[in-house]
């Protein structure tokens, strides 16, 4: 995975963004939201960003 140079404590080029989240029944999934959140780390990301309110 490529280091940035101005970034080097972010790993990788795509950020996990928290505007569309899993929903179930109307509320947030938050087990699907916290398997995807897990495969992005175990992926070697760590740049969160979140778009909501």
């Amino acid at each position: 995975m490529k280091e940035s140079k101005f970034f080097p404590e972010i790993h990788g080029n795509f950020g996990f963004g928290c505007m569309r989240l899993p929903m179930k029944g109307g509320q947030v999934d938050y087990d699907e939201f916290c398997r995807m959140a897990d495969a992005f780390l175990d992926a070697g990301f760590n740049y969160c960003i979140s778009k909501g309110k």
